[in-house]
């Protein structure tokens, strides 16, 4: 290419040289000397840009490959610019910017190489990896379809394909898939996929036998003891259950598998175990949700103190936490706190929203109404029309007709608020203070 595009810029300078020494040159001549003329320049500017394009993409690789990201990622990136149909440039940039956590950057590229290369192996299957860690299995499928087409032997590619049809309802296909692997039976992650697929269409016993040789071909997949360990407390095989998340624990530590110890700590009734469990879930996770369950442990087997504390630290980050605030409130009655019960209640029934369990509510009125407490009741102010003498609401012009402006301050929650059997409409002003008016007949 490099001798044509050089003979080209030769041939093209003498034919410009000669052109411009011709005496006499009809105006239909020069017309159509013109347009090739200006042919030859764009194939001509083409040669070099694609040269150009070339080079940069053959440094690019060569700086990648002695480990100078930043200069391969300048070269690179040139030549993708100069290119927009250059899969492998774009592949290339979509490595670097997946190597610096760029994921959203390097799915781009990895879409643009897929949709320009010769071999869409390799750009299909990372921009489906993507997707599926991103939870887009529709989109992903996409894309691991087009790298399985490109290469069937690639397992990889089968694994994750296989995930992405189960997740898109297709397990039998998944299935089916799995058989086309020769070397299958051998491979932990195609194991794993077959028992995700068994266990998604509700073969149980199927899906328990690929489980386990998923784990015994392969240490390096943690979905695969948390999968197998569900599976097994659903089947209600608790001790096996406990036996394959302490395996999940052992290898990876992952809080998942700690949960689903939990499960089965609450399941046999050992809050001794429950409670250390929530404990590490909560050191591992900083989820609030799993001091709340020991808190309930604690009283489960009376340190109420103990899970007082629980509530108190859940409220000392979150202090409208409704269900903290309800739950201390038993605990201090059972201590007999009668104070701190009403505190805590009474803002309870403040805080109070749609998604409040019922009982909650009827229970804390029912707490308060047996303690002897009573509510502060809202305070309600009157501001049109002006007290006449501050006695009496004062009539202009006679009128047959009142109309009643003001605003209350709801110390309690008020269900509904009526004058004369009028319900009256209100809005919000502020978080607790309600604007109302209504006219009177």
């Amino acid at each position: 290419m490099k001798v044509t595009c050089l003979s080209g810029v030769h041939n093209l300078i003498i034919f410009t040289y000669k052109l411009k020494n011709r005496k006499r040159i009809s105006k239909h001549m020069t017309g159509r000397w013109l347009h090739i003329i200006t042919f030859l320049t764009l194939l001509l500017s083409s040669c070099i840009g694609g040269l150009y394009t070339q080079r940069s993409l053959k440094m690019g690789k060569e700086a990648l490959v002695s480990g100078d990201y930043e200069k391969a990622y300048t070269l690179i990136d040139r030549a993708a610019r100069h290119n927009k149909r250059l899969g492998e440039a774009f592949y290339l940039r979509g490595t670097l910017h997946e190597r610096n956590q760029q994921q959203d950057l390097a799915l781009a590229d990895y879409i643009v190489a897929t949709n320009n290369s010769l071999n869409a192996s390799l750009p299909g299957l990372k921009a489906g990896k993507i997707l599926w860690k991103k939870n887009m299995p529709k989109e992903c499928l996409k894309y691991l379809q087009i790298s399985f087409a490109a290469d069937s032997t690639n397992i990889e590619t089968g694994y994750y394909l296989m995930l992405a049809l189960i997740a898109n309802r297709k397990a039998e296909d998944a299935l089916l898939l799995f058989d086309k692997f020769p070397q299958a039976s051998s491979n932990g992650q195609l194991n794993y996929a077959k028992a995700l697929a068994s266990d998604s269409l509700n073969i149980l016993d199927y899906a328990a036998v690929f489980y386990r040789n998923a784990l015994d071909l392969s240490k390096t997949i943690p979905e695969a003891y948390i999968d197998y360990a569900k599976l097994m407390v659903k089947t209600g095989n608790l001790d096996a259950a406990l036996d394959i998340a302490n395996e999940g624990v052992n290898v990876f530590n992952d809080p998942e598998c700690y949960k689903i110890r939990l499960t089965i700590y609450v399941a046999k009734y050992q809050w001794h175990s429950a409670i250390s469990e929530a404990t590490t879930i909560y050191n591992l996770t900083r989820d609030l949700e799993y001091i709340e369950r020991r808190a309930r442990f604690y009283q489960f087997i009376g340190l109420l103190n103990n899970a007082r504390n629980d509530y108190s630290f859940i409220l000392s980050i979150n202090e409208n936490n409704t269900n903290a605030l309800f739950h201390r409130a038993i605990v201090n009655l059972k201590l007999q706190n009668e104070d701190a019960v009403f505190t805590d209640l009474n803002k309870f029934l403040k805080l109070e929203n749609e998604q409040t369990p019922e009982w909650q509510s009827n229970r804390a009125k029912e707490l308060i109404s047996m303690l002897g407490k009573e509510f502060s009741p809202p305070t309600i102010t009157i501001t049109e029309p002006v007290a006449y003498k501050k006695q009496f609401l004062g009539l202009k012009n006679l009128s047959d007709s009142i109309l009643l402006k003001g605003n209350y301050i709801e110390n309690t929650k008020m269900e509904s608020m009526t004058i004369n059997n009028l319900e009256v409409k209100t809005h919000v002003f502020s978080e607790r203070i309600k604007m109302f008016s209504q006219v009177i007949p």
